[in-house]
């Protein structure tokens, strides 16, 4: 899916639907935060150590990894920062009592 896709699924009136349709929430059960990812990450960083034995073989795949998961983070971000405005301004301006 792409962010235009995912911004175009932002709409107060989907989500509107979506609760009045009475369907479960989901379950996210996040510890704290730190928790989680810690907990997501290890695996495959353990595999990594597996996998390459030569300490700068190791760090030249856990800097690419690293790197791979960053760009990750700072695109869902900002889709996320996006959706929340889209939101806030459907609220804010579109909306009628």
């Amino acid at each position: 899916m792409t962010s235009k896709e995912i911004l175009q699924k932002a709409d107060i009136w989907g989500i509107r639907a979506f609760l009045l349709q009475d369907q479960p929430l989901p379950k996210c059960s996040f510890e704290d935060y730190e928790t989680y990812l810690q907990r997501s990450e290890q695996p495959v960083f353990e595999l990594l150590e597996q996998t390459f034995q030569n300490a700068k073989e190791l760090d030249n795949a856990t800097d690419l990894v690293s790197r791979a998961l960053s760009a990750r983070e700072d695109v869902y971000l900002e889709i996320g920062l996006r959706a929340g405005a889209r939101l806030l301004y459907q609220l804010l301006y579109e909306t009628h009592d």
